[in-house]
C-alpha cells in the first residue's frame, strides 16, 4: 500500500482509486484475519505494537497481554 500512497500522492492516481484500493485491502484483511484465527479465538491488529495478537472471544483475555481488552 506503500506504493499506491506514494502514487497518490505524486498525483499518479485519483483519489477515488486510492479509496477503492484501501477499501478492497481491507476487505482482503478481515477475511486472512478472521481465517488466521482458531476457533474461539479473534485476530486483532495493535497499532501501537505493529503486530497481530489474539484475544480469546470468551474472557476476553490475550495471551501474553496484561490488560482485558474491549
Amino acid at each position: 500500500m506503500k506504493t499506491r500512497l506514494d502514487d497518490w500522492q505524486a498525483g499518479g492516481l485519483s483519489k477515488q482509486y486510492l479509496i477503492e484500493k484501501l477499501e478492497e485491502t481491507d476487505g482482503l484483511l478481515e477475511v486472512c484475519e478472521a481465517e488466521s484465527a482458531p476457533a474461539g479465538w479473534r485476530c486483532n491488529w495493535s497499532r501501537k505494537e505493529k503486530q497481530y495478537y489474539y484475544i480469546h472471544e470468551i474472557s476476553e483475555t490475550s495471551p501474553g497481554r496484561t490488560r482485558k481488552r474491549t
